[in-house]
């Protein structure tokens, strides 16, 4: 039997990053399933994982296939390290951030490409007479509109007026964390998924 030593360990590295490259794939999808789902658009309470609301951030969750023993999963979102560690975000352009508060405001900015003012003009126009600007204690301003929704049947039926918050114009905002890639970190480690993943693409690649 002759030993072939540089040969073997060259498989040894081949195989070592095939499995890495296994474990980069499962890892992301991790991450991906921390992201919370079906919460009708609300937004997760600070110290818990973020809500998915358009599909970005969790689009953004990729792996590299692993080169000389290493793999990197990444999260290509601009946002996702303010997510993860918190951040004080002030405007670059102009005085005031246009933050969208309900549903219906991320939903128009979406529409508007995300141009703040794009939105706030489509929106007074489509509230034309029911919004109004209000100042906070803090300095703010306060986007809202009045709605009506009908209650009850026939005669008992009426209209109840309600006040809904939509816009939040304001020189900083504070994001309080919401972490969701080291929460995934110490479930991988404590599950030993990954390293069940790795030995079973390490073991097929060595053939063993």
């Amino acid at each position: 039997m002759q030993w072939n030593g540089p040969a073997f360990i060259a498989r040894l590295r081949t195989a070592a990053d095939e499995g890495l490259t296994e474990v980069g794939k499962h890892f992301a999808g991790m991450v991906k399933r921390k992201l919370g789902r079906g919460h009708g658009g609300t937004r997760s309470a600070p110290g818990s994982p973020p809500n998915s609301q358009s599909g970005f951030l969790s689009q953004s969750v990729t792996s590299t296939k692993a080169s000389g023993g290493v793999c990197y999963v990444m999260c290509g979102a601009m946002y996702a390290m303010a997510l993860e560690f918190g951040a004080v975000i002030r405007p670059k352009n102009g005085k005031l951030l246009v933050i969208p508060i309900s549903k219906y405001a991320r939903d128009l900015m979406r529409e508007s490409g995300n141009s703040a003012r794009a939105a706030i003009d489509r929106y007074k126009e489509a509230n034309a007479g029911s919004w109004q600007m209000i100042r906070t204690k803090r300095g703010g301003l306060l986007l809202t509109r009045t709605t009506s929704k009908a209650q009850g049947r026939g005669k008992k039926r009426t209209s109840v007026m309600s006040s809904e918050i939509d816009f939040l114009l304001t020189a900083k905002t504070t994001i309080l964390p919401r972490p969701f890639i080291r929460p995934t970190v110490a479930d991988a480690v404590a599950s030993q998924e990954c390293s069940e993943f790795f030995n079973r693409r390490f073991r097929k690649a060595m053939g063993l």
